[in-house]
């Protein structure tokens, strides 16, 4: 990379950079070729995969993870802890995750 290109990538906004981020990585996808899975990678997918195949899908729905996102951001709105990181954090997820 060019140092005159991360120049150029440093003047966008923040947003714009992970806008830019999110289409480098898919373009990616074209040049599968190129990015290539190491032995132990593929081990461990196929290992991964058994395990869904085995027991289904597990974790958590998207409905149960945003309903704790949000009464974590109500939590901390009732308690704030000022200076902390918690205050960058609550302003991505909620411009992130607002409907």
């Amino acid at each position: 990379m060019t140092d005159s290109l991360l120049k150029e990538a440093m003047k966008l906004t923040p947003a714009e950079r992970l806008e830019l981020i999110e289409q480098i990585w898919d373009s990616l996808e074209q040049d599968s070729a190129f990015v290539q899975l190491t032995p132990a990678q593929d081990a461990e997918l196929d290992r991964r995969l058994g395990r869904l195949e085995a027991t289904g899908p597990q974790g958590e729905s998207w409905d149960v993870v945003e309903a704790e996102l949000q009464r974590r951001v109500k939590d901390y709105e009732a308690n704030p802890r000022a200076g902390s990181a918690w205050e960058k954090v609550k302003e991505r997820l909620l411009s992130r995750y607002r409907s």
